[in-house]
């Protein structure tokens, strides 16, 4: 395919260039969306990665080990899922997060365990995200270089992050500005490479020269672009079909030009695709232009934009066993009769307008098709989408028809576009029920740029990464009687700016001064029945949170400009997430917090150092939740509790509940601390009363506040937040936290258990059986008796991995610090299934087989005679519980007791090649007899 590249996903560039480029786009509304169990969950933790090693614990047997940098381009990370098993021990499953500007999901066993977006950045923070708006937009992941495009579906947040990619997509071409999509065919022809004769390949360079000249002039015809084309839902195009084709060498034409479509398409909604039907032509009367020229297939027939009314019509479908008939409501005389197949519905010459219209097929075929009409009504836009003859347009309102789109659809398949409101009457815009959807229009005044083109229900008005500066408004509501607003600024040096009603300006056009935040009201005798919700994007902070019916939204007193906003109008009682705060102004930061106190549940919230829970009640704190207030910064508060036998919990964040319900469990100690931003801001202090001691010192950013380890309940809690260096408490850590001294415990001894082979490398295979299967198995059974028994156990493999024996396995036992080694082996007699027994080897000196890491201890006295002794013990303790053959204690000069400078054996706990004795060891009970006799001749070794 010639030109043919692969697009880097830039999402954060392509949304910082929205404004511009013309890219089909399908917000999802807060108002518009149906919430419901099946909807996916987006949230995702927002990593920063510093390059370092650390621990991030998913839950309570779940962890997420971040390693490091793959490798020095910084694109991905090596790090480890952590599962701990209920045994205790643990299954680690690595893997690759790759870093970028996607959300990516990692996955366990098919089910997805955490979705991360990762970035580089000097520190290292987790940070959990809900996307407060998310934005469906079609992306390109393939460009050419003659304007043509795919382009696919993804799910974006408010901070142009890939959420989701999905199955959809879309073939573009663009020229200039305008864009047309393209059907799968279309593209394919539009980028094939014409294969090239001897005889082009042979001509002069200036012949090639022509011929390219001729394929750029190639023109593709363009449709008139509307300014709803993009915002309105549109039906598919259909290649125009000529039914009489002239005589015409194709394979001859096909080499002389590459191959263009017929007929540019117009431009649809991003989820309709090309299906073949008939084809349906209509024309409409227009006000003052008469007859306008053809339309087919969905494209709009009228105008838009300039009060023009529709006069009559005329429909036809090109198929001689498919009809179609149709009537108009016309003003003052009502529904005419249907006519059919290309005569006129309404008149010529009275100035009247159409009002509504009723259209239904006809034909053999009619049961084949659905016919799908909407129209563009005064004062209320584009309506829904009506089908086989039920009503489109007003009656009883006195609005005129100014457009119309037309498409046959097969039976069965979705309709073009949304469904609801094809028809409005008079009797269900009165009262206090209206059902027309609100459509409110807002213009901005841009720095340099001046009055934007009209936006509307939620559309971006202003700039993204221009740093413009807003400099004025107006708002109106175009279609809701008995409904208006108002709107008021905040400009730089003026403040609040008095109200402006219905389109009229408020701010400062063109004086040079900023605006800083907005503030909108629904006024008129229906105002009652709708909220209007807004937000503004920031300098600095980026898109704020939406504000709602007057409140502010924006900053004030950080002398940040308002760069961009959005307005929304939905019915009173409609589903909408808000996000976050959106109004930001200097100092206002506050902390709130609540405790759970034994018998009284959940405290009434407390503020900025207010206490909150009991003093001198003896009743104990089991919970606290934290969160900040109209915080002028990114970031917020993180925080964790130490609880009755439960120790410290995971940290959480923002309101989430640290500690416990319903178990009757004493919180002993807190601690604190901010993130992001706000933590170079400010600091947070806490302190905490606590049983026996009453109130103790402050705490800040993270120290621990009250007690451990001596069982006393804390009752009362202190949060505040204090700029920086700004007046604050004295700190003093063993004020503000007691800790029990712990008694000095003897040190515990550790034993190196190395199950041997592993991976590659499977030892002995009898019967099916892999030995090194089986040492892995008794090796768990023996560490969780050495642990029953006191004991710290070092494993030199916990999975099925390779290992190198000769000196690898040794590296790890002497730089562990342990007491003992043992290494854990099965035996195999080829050719002779009868042999059977256990034996237990130490090093014997061979001067044929060298140290490679260990010339220093090797042959040292006390290490032989401790590794003697400890063969000795477990190989009595194996004999006596197990009654197996004694095939006695032997020396060897095997490489783990070689190289391992810690007094080491290795023990072959019976023969593979007996099935016999093969049958025993594979049994669960046998194991835990070998592991508890192994575990013993230990605990006899160290007496």
């Amino acid at each position: 395919m010639r030109g043919r590249k692969l697009a880097a996903l830039f999402t954060s560039l392509m949304i910082g260039l929205q404004t511009s480029l013309p890219i089909p786009v399908a917000l999802a509304s807060e108002s518009d969306a149906q919430v419901s169990e099946e909807v996916k969950d987006l949230t995702y933790l927002k990593v920063t990665f510093d390059g370092n090693e650390h621990l991030y614990p998913l839950s309570e047997t779940t962890t997420l080990r971040f390693i490091e940098w793959k490798d020095e381009t910084k694109t991905a990370i090596r790090a480890e899922y952590l599962i701990t098993q209920p045994d205790a021990l643990t299954e680690t499953i690595p893997w690759e997060i790759p870093v970028g500007d996607e959300v990516v999901s990692l996955e366990h066993e098919s089910q997805e365990v955490v979705r991360l977006h990762v970035t580089e950045s000097e520190t290292f923070e987790v940070e959990e995200v809900v996307p407060a708006v998310t934005t469906e937009m079609y992306l390109p992941i393939e460009l050419n270089e003659n304007g043509s495009s795919i382009e696919q579906a993804m799910m974006i947040d408010e901070n142009g992050i890939i959420l989701e990619k999905k199955e959809l997509f879309q073939y573009v071409f663009a020229e200039g500005e305008n864009r047309t999509i393209l059907s799968e065919e279309e593209y394919i022809a539009l980028n094939e490479k014409p294969e090239v004769s001897e005889e082009e390949v042979e001509a002069p360079v200036e012949d090639e020269e022509e011929t390219e000249e001729v394929v750029e002039e190639t023109p593709i015809e363009e449709v008139e672009e509307t300014e709803e084309v993009v915002e309105e839902e549109e039906s598919a195009p259909e290649t125009v079909v000529e039914e009489e084709v002239a005589e015409v060498d194709e394979a001859t034409e096909a080499e002389q030009k590459p191959s263009q479509p017929q007929k540019a398409a117009r431009t649809m909604t991003p989820f309709q695709l090309v299906t073949s039907v008939p084809t349906v032509t209509y024309s409409t009367h227009v006000q003052s232009k008469g007859w306008m020229a053809d339309a087919i297939n969905g494209e709009m027939a009228g105008t838009q934009g300039i009060a023009k009314r529709l006069e009559a019509i005329k429909i036809n479908i090109k198929d001689s066993d498919l009809g179609v008939s149709y009537s108009t409501h016309v003003e003052k005389k009502g529904w005419l009769p249907a006519v059919s197949n290309d005569a006129i519905s309404g008149t010529v010459g009275e100035e009247k307008r159409l009002e509504a219209i009723k259209i239904n097929l006809t034909g053999s075929k009619a049961s084949q098709y659905d016919i799908y009409y909407r129209v563009h009504a005064e004062s209320y836009g584009w309506l829904g989408w009506a089908k086989n003859g039920a009503p489109a347009g007003t009656e009883g309102l006195a609005k005129r028809l100014e457009a119309i789109e037309i498409m046959l659809v097969k039976k069965g398949e979705s309709a073009p576009g949304d469904t609801a409101q094809t028809f409005i009457t008079s009797d269900q815009t009165a009262g206090k029920n209206p059902t027309v959807k609100p459509v409110v229009s807002y213009s901005s005044y841009v720095e340099g740029q001046g009055w934007q083109t009209p936006a509307q229900n939620g559309a971006l008005s202003g700039t993204s990464g221009q740093a413009k500066r807003l400099e004025a408004l107006r708002v109106g509501i175009e279609n809701i009687p008995g409904v208006n607003v108002r709107y008021s600024t905040h400009m730089q040096s003026n403040g609040w700016m008095d109200w402006s009603n219905g389109s009229a300006i408020n701010g400062l056009p063109g004086a040079g001064k900023r605006m800083e935040a907005i503030k909108l009201e629904l006024t008129g005798e229906n105002a009652s029945l709708y909220d209007v919700y807004y937000r503004v994007h920031v300098q600095k902070f980026g898109w704020l949170g939406w504000a709602k019916n007057g409140e502010p939204a924006g900053s004030e007193g950080y002398g940040f400009r308002a760069e961009a906003l959005e307005v929304k109008v939905v019915r009173k009682g409609e589903a909408f997430n808000r996000g976050g705060s959106a109004f930001r102004t200097v100092d206002q930061a506050s902390v709130v917090y609540s405790t759970h106190i034994q018998s009284l549940g959940w405290l009434a919230e407390s503020k900025d150092g207010k206490p909150n829970g009991t003093t001198d009640r003896a009743l104990r704190m089991e919970a606290l939740k934290v969160s900040l207030k109209n915080d002028p910064y990114t970031g917020g508060v993180e925080y964790r509790t130490h609880v009755e036998s439960h120790g410290w919990m995971n940290k959480v964040s923002n309101g989430a509940l640290s500690g416990t319900t319903g178990q009757a469990k004493r919180v002993e100690a807190v601690q604190l601390n901010l993130t992001g931003q706000m933590a170079q801001q400010y600091d947070i202090y806490y302190r905490v009363y606590v049983q026996s001691y009453g109130w103790l010192g402050w705490a800040k950013n993270g120290m621990s506040a009250g007690t451990e380890g001596m069982r006393k309940r804390v009752e009362n809690i202190e949060i505040k937040l204090i700029e920086k260096g700004l007046p604050a408490p004295a700190v003093n850590e063993s004020k503000a936290f007691k800790k029990e001294v712990p008694k000095p415990q003897p040190k515990k001894k550790v034993v190196f258990i190395d199950p041997g082979h592993g991976g590659s490398d499977s030892g002995a295979n009898y019967y099916n059986t892999k030995e090194k299967d089986l040492n892995m198995q008794i090796a768990f059974r023996v560490e969780k008796h050495l642990k029953a028994a006191g004991f710290d156990v070092i494993m030199s493999r916990t999975t099925d991995v390779f290992v190198d024996h000769s000196t690898e396995r040794s590296k790890m036992a002497n730089a562990s610090n342990a007491d003992i080694f043992i290494s854990l082996h099965n035996n195999a007699m080829p050719g002779n299934s009868y042999v059977n027994g256990i034996e237990t080897f130490w090093y014997k000196y061979d001067p044929e087989y060298q140290p490679a890491i260990n010339k220093d201890k090797h042959n040292d006295p006390t290490r032989l005679r401790e590794s003697e002794k400890l063969a000795h013990a477990v190989q009595n303790s194996l004999i006596s519980a197990t009654g197996a053959y004694n095939r006695q204690v032997q020396r060897e000069t095997f490489a783990v007791l070689r190289e391992t400078k810690l007094p080491a054996i290795l023990v072959e706990f019976g023969f593979m090649s007996n099935l016999a004795e093969l049958n025993k060891l594979k049994t669960s009970s046998y194991q835990e007899t070998l592991a508890k006799a192994l575990t013993n001749g230990v605990v006899q070794y160290f007496k």
